[in-house]
Formats: C-alpha cells, sequence, structure tokens
C-alpha cells in the first residue's frame, strides 16, 4: 500500500469513527426568562366589559382597535411587547423605543450582577391579544405551554444538559402564567417552572389553583395594597 492508499485509509476510517453530526455532547446549563405582557386596553365603554365578560368573545370596536395596537410597534415603547407567541429579544438590533429589548436587558444585567455562574442565557417575551377576558387568557395560556414545548426541544439540540425557566407575568400576563398547569399532563409534565415573577397581577377564580401547582417550584408576588384592581 503507498502512501496515497495510506492517507485515504485513515481519511476514511476517521469519518467511520466521527461522532454524528446531530449529536448533543454539550451538558451546560441554560436558562430562559419569558416576559408575558398584561392587558391591552385601547378604551373602554360598559358596552364592552359586558361583551368582554361573555365566555364566547363577540366582536367590538374594542376587539377591533385591540387588533390594530397589537400591529403597530408605537405601542411597543410602555410594554415588553413583540409579535404573538414566543419571541426570542434580539440585543444586536436594539433601538430607541423598543420596551421588550429594554425589559430583557434589564433581566440580562440583573442575572449576571446576581447569577454570574449562569452562563447561557436567552430573553422572550410572550405575546398574546391582552383582551380583557377569560378565555382569551386560557387560550393563551395553551399557546404558551405549546411554544415553550417546542422551544426546550430546540434548546436540547445546544445543549442536553438542564433547562431552568422563569416567567415574568405583568398585570393580567400573570394569569396567563397561572393556568399552564390546566394544559400540562401532572402525570408527565415536560417541564416545570423554577420561578413564576408576578407583577400587579389580579389573582383570578379560575388562576387560583394554579398558585398551588407543583409546576411552579416558586412563586413570587409583587403587588401594591393601592392597586384599585
Amino acid at each position: 500500500m503507498n502512501s496515497k492508499e495510506n492517507i485515504l485509509f485513515l481519511l476514511l476510517g476517521s469519518f467511520c469513527i466521527a461522532e454524528p453530526q446531530g449529536k448533543v455532547v454539550n451538558h451546560a446549563k441554560q436558562w430562559m426568562t419569558v416576559i408575558v405582557h398584561g392587558t391591552v386596553m385601547p378604551y373602554v365603554s360598559l358596552f364592552d366589559v359586558l361583551k368582554l365578560k361573555n365566555k364566547t368573545l363577540q366582536p367590538t370596536m374594542l376587539t377591533r382597535i385591540n387588533k390594530l395596537y397589537r400591529k403597530n410597534p408605537f405601542f411597543y415603547q410602555s410594554q415588553p411587547i413583540q409579535g404573538f407567541g414566543l419571541q426570542p429579544i434580539h440585543f444586536a438590533r436594539a433601538h430607541h423605543g423598543n420596551a421588550a429589548q429594554a425589559f430583557g436587558k434589564s433581566f440580562h444585567i440583573l442575572n449576571k450582577k446576581c447569577f454570574p455562574e449562569r452562563k447561557l442565557n436567552r430573553y422572550y417575551t410572550f405575546g398574546w391579544s391582552g383582551l380583557l377576558n377569560e378565555k382569551v387568557r386560557n387560550d393563551a395560556s395553551k399557546q404558551l405551554y405549546e411554544d415553550l414545548v417546542k422551544e426546550i426541544k430546540k434548546l436540547r439540540t445546544f445543549s442536553n444538559g438542564p433547562i431552568h425557566i422563569t416567567l415574568c407575568g405583568f398585570s393580567h400576563g400573570g394569569n396567563v402564567c397561572l393556568e399552564l398547569p390546566d394544559h400540562i399532563d401532572p402525570k408527565n409534565p415536560p417541564f416545570v417552572i423554577d420561578d413564576l415573577i408576578l407583577y400587579g397581577t389580579p389573582i383570578q377564580e379560575e388562576s387560583y389553583n394554579g398558585m398551588m401547582s407543583p409546576t411552579f417550584k416558586n412563586i413570587y408576588n409583587f403587588y401594591s395594597l393601592g392597586d384599585r384592581i
């Protein structure tokens, strides 16, 4: 066997013993922080409130204007809102007037300061319509569950280490989070939430059971006694 044949033999042998491209060999821990915005209410009339209380949501002027609000980036300046569903926050595309980036960067600074051992931090927003309706919140909670399952599966391709999840719910966004256990099989949960942080969340009867669920390891509730809601 000449030298060229030897080289070819070694190259072929290296391909045979190489690990498959898709195999995960990284065991690093990953941290997800998901920010869920609150109610999006352009204006409210008594007629709208009565319709929004119905289980079957009826179209009103409020629901139509709500759709326009959600499509207009101008209204993303005061709440951590991006598109619908689970959306990653990209710090590299920072620009003025983007509240989602400001919130994400704030959480990132706090994480690096308080938990320097956390190396893989990922930040997201979860967008929903923001309508003041229990069925809407429950549907949003189901979507949040499905999006988390998909994202966790994707993150497993980067590392097969533990994935820690923190949910931050603002106002009724907290109730969207609290209704997650409604959509999780308690005998075979695909994930648990390490920390649920509620900011000014008006706890509702339908979401109260969520506070007792093993889905959440820790729940922190920040509220003001001066909050009329």
